[in-house]
């Protein structure tokens, strides 16, 4: 899923607000085995390489390229966003 600008800027303000607010994340527990089994065993199915999305990669290739200032924007975006789960 790509990030928005707005989704990022989000993001953003909430870290910001839980900083200030000496908020503390909860502690990491370990999931369920069961659930991390059921996880592995779906995804032994899933192919290593998906046609659509590699056909999608190619036509993106061949077409202009995205440029550093964006590309970049996006990841520091995707950062800050997965941050917060």
């Amino acid at each position: 899923m790509m990030i928005s600008d707005e989704q990022v800027r989000r993001v953003a303000e909430c870290l910001k607000a839980d900083r200030a607010s000496g908020a503390v994340p909860a502690p990491h527990t370990r999931p369920d085995p069961s659930l991390v089994a059921g996880i592995v065993d779906m995804l032994r199915d899933v192919p290593e390489l998906r046609p659509d999305r590699m056909e999608h990669a190619r036509q993106m290739i061949d077409g202009n390229m995205p440029d550093s200032g964006a590309l970049a924007s996006k990841l520091v975006g995707r950062v800050l966003s997965d941050s917060l789960r």
